[in-house]
């Protein structure tokens, strides 16, 4: 019991010591980014209707494309005679299998109000915003394909009375504050030219697969789609058309190729009536006019045992 009553005295102490001499700090932090749809606000030391800055994916994005870093938004508290110089932002972007580059600080941002007193110095404390919006750092700016972190802490930097300066750090627990996002190009797409052959239906269709050249992608293609597809008996001969290479993001190219139609099955000669034909008479000639014929596709004309068949000696002949 006195063990428990002696350290409940020490924490006692120890708090009122912290509470009577509190340090100045940083209560509330926000990112500032435009990814193309004009300046959005994230949360960092925050819990708002804005999204979490923290675990977020900004989605995919093209080379040449922007996520421009506009700044941050930092709310202070100061205690005693405690004077806030400023706010710094410090990012770094790099590959998610690359090591961890060094950060950038990329500007001081400012004062924008005074915010009226607070309480975080056990007593009353001065509350003081700095912010900048418009930095219009690209951080997409040179990067190639790839997934990648784009970490970040805020500083602000405190005149404590005496040097030196003293800084606070909102980091997110010494971990910083991390989200992703991804550098997709768009495929590219390579044709290659093909033969098709009719079926016995005079029809055949085709796929992307068989005019594809060697498409690349540098994440992978989701589908390889071709226009025209199908053909008949009508389109023999050159057929231009147009193959569509889609990527994992929806992106999307286009090339076109040449195929060739072709009818390689034979027709199919129907005798009407008898294969052999029995003279009745003595005749000079005869010629056979009873028989047709099919195709897959059309029959162009039909000729019988050639022009003549020479009869003149009575007997059976095969026409």
């Amino acid at each position: 019991m006195k063990l428990k009553r002696g350290l409940l005295s020490l924490l006692l102490c120890i708090w009122g010591f912290l509470c009577l001499n509190a340090q100045s700090g940083i209560f509330e932090s926000y990112v500032i980014l435009d990814s193309g749809s004009g300046n959005t606000y994230y949360d960092l030391q925050a819990t708002t209707g804005y999204d979490d800055f923290d675990n977020l994916n900004l989605g995919s994005f093209e080379s040449g494309n922007n996520i421009l870093l506009q700044g941050a938004q930092i709310k202070t508290f100061k205690c005693g005679s405690d004077d806030i110089l400023n706010g710094q932002i410090f990012y770094r972007v790099y590959l998610q299998s690359d090591t961890p580059p060094a950060f950038t600080n990329i500007q001081y941002l400012n004062n924008i109000s005074d915010d009226g007193n607070g309480t975080e110095c056990g007593n009353t404390s001065l509350r003081q915003t700095w912010e900048n919006n418009g930095f219009n750092v690209n951080i997409l700016q040179g990067l190639g394909s790839g997934d990648y972190y784009f970490e970040l802490y805020l500083v602000a930097e405190f005149n404590l009375g005496a040097p030196p300066n003293a800084f606070r750090f909102d980091s997110n627990g010494g971990f910083n504050y991390r989200a992703t996002f991804r550098v997709d190009n768009p495929p590219n797409a390579v044709c290659t030219n093909y033969t098709a052959q009719l079926d016995a239906t005079g029809n055949v269709s085709i796929s992307g697969a068989n005019v594809d050249g060697g498409s690349t992608d540098d994440f992978g293609i989701a589908s390889l789609t071709v226009s025209p597809n199908s053909f008949t008996c009508s389109d023999v001969g050159f057929n231009t058309v147009t193959l569509t290479v889609t990527d994992s993001n929806g992106q999307i190219d286009t090339c076109t190729a040449t195929v060739s139609v072709e009818d390689n099955i034979s027709p199919i000669i129907n005798l009407n009536g008898s294969s052999s034909i029995t003279l009745q008479s003595c005749v000079d000639s005869y010629v056979e006019q009873g028989a047709s014929a099919t195709d897959n596709c059309f029959v162009g004309s039909v000729t019988i045992g050639g022009d003549t068949v020479d009869m003149s000696t009575p007997g059976v002949y095969v026409v």
